[in-house]
């Protein structure tokens, strides 16, 4: 009797074996502490691993081989989804062991020259942002979930997202604060959090279609949001904008543009104004809640239209959608 193990990893796997002779599975263990699978059989053979992708699992065939028993299908969790084991011929035993990563990121070099990095000042260009998104929706596609909302920030970071309240909360500061804890106003934040997510879901449930459109056209829209699934913030202010992808069934997030600010005390910079319109060439709309009227005008001009709201993101970009659908 032989036994083997193997440890999967997100970049290959290893495992132990002795000469190929004929033989059949007797027991197997899969340790979800250490991610080891540990199989026994009762002759030596040379099991053959591959990793496959679409969606990522670990292939091991153990050749000559019988599986003496019904196929299994065990759920993990975790790390590994689960472990299958069949008889994948009349002389081979297939063991599965597919991965459980819940969410891929796949993140833009960071080349702007001014961060010093190794490859902007080499000239590495990192991706556009149609690039970038190009690359995740054929991800997507394969069965990816993909994390589309990461800012690349660091690890020792304090805030929101797009808020970086690092400052607020030094070493020196921290030792200084007084703990402050009211349990009833805890309690009546958390309700009205509850409420207004309450609000957010029935105004989404307002504009989504009773049956599934099919083969609607698809279009991304530009949205400048301070949080909370509204268009809230002026055009002048904001630092990003939230780009969704909206069709006849639903208005999906699917990513942000950093911009630089274009209002800067009183006046507009044209330059900045430039770059923006740039940036969000390949959306359709752009969604604020206030903009003026020159950067209004160049916007249009742009080729986008411009909506002015102040209300849930997916009821404005579907209202939008249903208007100039027959346009697009």
């Amino acid at each position: 009797m032989k036994l083997h193990w193997l440890v999967p990893s997100l970049i290959g796997a290893f495992c132990l074996a002795a000469p190929a002779q004929a033989g059949q599975l007797t027991t197997w263990q899969f340790h979800s502490n250490q991610n080891r699978l540990e199989f026994t059989t009762d002759e030596d053979v040379q099991p053959r691993a591959q990793l496959v992708f679409d969606p990522t699992r670990l292939v091991i065939d153990l050749p000559e081989t019988q599986l003496g028993q019904e196929p299994v299908n065990q759920p993990i969790g975790g790390a590994i989804q689960n472990v299958r084991i069949g008889q994948f011929d009349a002389q081979t035993t297939r063991i599965v062991v597919e991965k459980g990563a819940f969410l891929h990121n796949i993140m833009p070099l960071i080349s702007a020259p001014e961060h010093g990095t190794y490859f902007g000042l080499n000239g590495q260009r990192g991706p556009t942002p149609k690039e970038l998104k190009q690359l995740q929706d054929q991800c997507a596609d394969s069965n990816m979930k993909m994390m589309r909302h990461c800012r690349q920030c660091r690890a020792d970071a304090v805030g929101l997202l797009g808020e970086d309240r690092s400052q607020e909360f030094t070493k020196d500061k921290f030792m200084e604060m007084s703990p402050q804890y009211d349990p009833e106003l805890r309690q009546e934040v958390h309700a009205g959090i509850e409420q207004f997510k309450a609000e957010i879901k029935l105004a989404k449930a307002k504009v989504k279609p009773s049956e599934r459109i099919k083969n609607s056209p698809k279009i991304l829209v530009a949205v400048a949001t301070k949080g909370g699934g509204i268009v809230n913030q002026h055009f002048g202010h904001a630092k990003e904008f939230q780009i969704f992808e909206v069709d006849a069934n639903e208005a999906k997030f699917v990513g942000h543009r950093k911009v630089d600010r274009y209002c800067q005390g009183g006046y507009g910079e044209d330059a900045t104004l430039e770059y923006v319109i740039k940036t969000i060439a390949d959306c359709k709309a752009i969604l604020v809640s206030k903009v003026g009227e020159c950067p209004k005008a160049e916007l249009r001009e742009a080729g986008l239209h411009v909506i002015e709201a102040y209300d849930v993101i997916e009821k404005v970009a579907r209202e939008f959608y249903d208007q100039h659908v027959e346009t697009f």
